[in-house]
């Protein structure tokens, strides 16, 4: 239909597009369609970039609830960190950027009392030390398996969530 959609998995998208509203805060690591797509949900959307011809082609995207992050990619370094600068605790954490594992760790702190993380390509191995570094933080795990835009094999798009969170899981 020509509307913007991550890309995660077709099944997260069905499960988000319903749970999102204007009361929830959004901040993603990595930006381009999803940072439309969760716009249009959401009430603010905070996405982080750090590379900058992609974060010069996002920041176009020029939405009113949108802001544009550029942050150099060191791994454990700012990028994984920028969404404590920012003064806000957020509902909706996804991390679909670089340096995921570190982005995992750092944003249990940025989330609200009932918020969740989103990690999309979680099937990956190299990511296997977040999922046990949030599993020991508290947090439930729910995959969502199935193809993606763009990709030809399934994959994996995860919540981590804890009791009482902001997505009724």
């Amino acid at each position: 239909n020509g509307n913007a959609i991550p890309w995660v998995t077709y099944s997260f998208i069905d499960f988000i597009k319903d749970r999102i509203n204007k009361n929830h805060d959004i901040f993603e690591f990595g930006s381009g369609n999803s940072t439309i797509f969760y716009a249009k949900l959401a009430g603010s959307v905070y996405s982080v970039e750090h590379d900058k011809d992609w974060f010069e082609r996002s920041s176009k995207i020029n939405l009113p609830n949108v802001k544009m992050i550029q942050c150099d990619l060191v791994p454990g370094g700012e990028y994984c960190k920028s969404a404590a600068p920012t003064g806000k605790k957020f509902h909706v954490i996804i991390v679909d950027g670089r340096d995921r594992v570190n982005c995992c760790k750092q944003a249990v702190e940025s989330l609200t009392e009932n918020g969740v993380i989103v990690l999309d390509d979680s099937e990956r191995s190299e990511y296997a030390e977040a999922h046990v570094y949030l599993r020991a933080k508290g947090f439930k795990y729910l995959p969502f398996s199935g193809m993606a835009p763009g990709v030809i094999i399934s994959k994996y798009t995860s919540v981590f969530y804890k009791p009482n969170n902001c997505l009724d899981i």
